[in-house]
C-alpha cells in the first residue's frame, strides 16, 4: 500500500510540474480587492489609459482589446515601476492636457491603477495592496502611518537642531 502511495504521488508531482511547466499561466498577474486584473504590461497601461480617458475607463472596453492586440507595445512583460508612467503616457496621447509628471502624481496620490482591458481602480485592502514598486517612475510616498516627522527624532520629541 505504501509503494502504491508513493507511486501515486510521484504521478502526482511529474504531472503537476509538467501542467505548471506548460499551462499559459499568467503568475505574475496582479489583482485588486475586486479581484480584477491589473494592468502591467506596456501594451495594456498604453491602451487602457488612452482609450479610457475619452470613454471614462469603462471595464471591458473592446477598443482597448483591439490596440493591446495589435498595437505596437509590448503585452509580454510586466512591469510595475513602469505601469503608471505607461498609462500616464496614453492619457496624454489620448488627449488629456496635463503632464506624464502630473498624470503619474495623481495616480499615485490617489492610489489610481488601470485595470487590465479598460477600467480603474482604487480598490485596495491588506490581502490585495496597491503594488509598490521598488524604483522607477513612481513617486515615492512616506511609509509611515501617520505621515511625515516633520523633523522630529524617533528617539525623542525634541526637533532636529533645537535643544
Amino acid at each position: 500500500m505504501k509503494k502504491l502511495a508513493a507511486y501515486v504521488g510521484a504521478l502526482l508531482l511529474v504531472v503537476g510540474g509538467a501542467v505548471a511547466a506548460f499551462w499559459p499561466i499568467n503568475f505574475w498577474r496582479l489583482y485588486d480587492a475586486n479581484l480584477r486584473p491589473l494592468a502591467l504590461t506596456h501594451a495594456e497601461n498604453y491602451c487602457a489609459g488612452f482609450h479610457g480617458f475619452a470613454a471614462g475607463f469603462p471595464e471591458h472596453d473592446p477598443a482597448v482589446t483591439d490596440c493591446e492586440n495589435s498595437g505596437p507595445y509590448d503585452n509580454v512583460t510586466p512591469s510595475v515601476a513602469n505601469s503608471v508612467q505607461w498609462a500616464c503616457q496614453g492619457i496624454v496621447a489620448g488627449g488629456w492636457g496635463g503632464m506624464v509628471s502630473d498624470c503619474e502624481l495623481i495616480f499615485e496620490q490617489d492610489q489610481l491603477w488601470l485595470v487590465q482591458g479598460g477600467g480603474i481602480t482604487r480598490s485596495w485592502n491588506d490581502a490585495w495592496p496597491r503594488p509598490r514598486p521598488i524604483g522607477g517612475s513612481i513617486v515615492p510616498m512616506d511609509d509611515s502611518r501617520t505621515g511625515s516627522r516633520d523633523g522630529f527624532s524617533r528617539d525623542d520629541t525634541t526637533r532636529q537642531g533645537e535643544e
